[in-house]
């Protein structure tokens, strides 16, 4: 509604976050036409329950595993601009395609595409699992 790209919206909105008062928060969140997750992709909870869907770290899923990325407020700025280049965004569906051992890099398919991540930083990025183990396609019977 502002401008402002998603990865810019953290640094500002830690700014707001313990002083907005809270009508000028209702009335911010009726302007946006009551979204579901915030800019990072995290869901935001009815007001009457502070209830949220568990959202593990992207290094805890599994080849197969499917999810939507949701990116912390507190990450680090260089790291989200990394994830920005790989087009890991609040918001993107990945899939795990390969998970190496020992603390090895995640093989993820975002936007078609393969792309690596380290688990350092893939233990940064929380997501939303949209689906478990998709069957595999080569070991289909025939």
């Amino acid at each position: 509604m502002l401008g402002y790209a998603w990865n810019e919206a953290d640094r500002l909105a830690t700014a707001f976050e313990h002083d907005l008062p809270q009508e000028v928060e209702d009335r911010l969140y009726v302007a946006l036409d009551r979204p579901d997750s915030c800019p990072h992709g995290f869901p935001i909870p009815a007001k009457e329950t502070a209830d949220l869907p568990e959202m593990p770290p992207l290094y805890a899923l599994e080849p197969g595993d499917v999810a939507v990325v949701a990116v912390p407020g507190s990450t680090d700025p260089e790291i989200v601009e990394f994830l920005d280049t790989l087009g890991l965004r609040p918001g993107v569906e990945v899939e795990v395609k390969e998970k190496h051992p020992f603390d090895g890099p995640l093989v993820l398919r975002v936007a078609g595409g393969d792309r690596t991540l380290g688990a350092t930083v893939a233990n940064q990025v929380f997501v939303q699992r949209t689906a478990t183990r998709r069957p595999d396609r080569t070991r289909e019977a025939g």
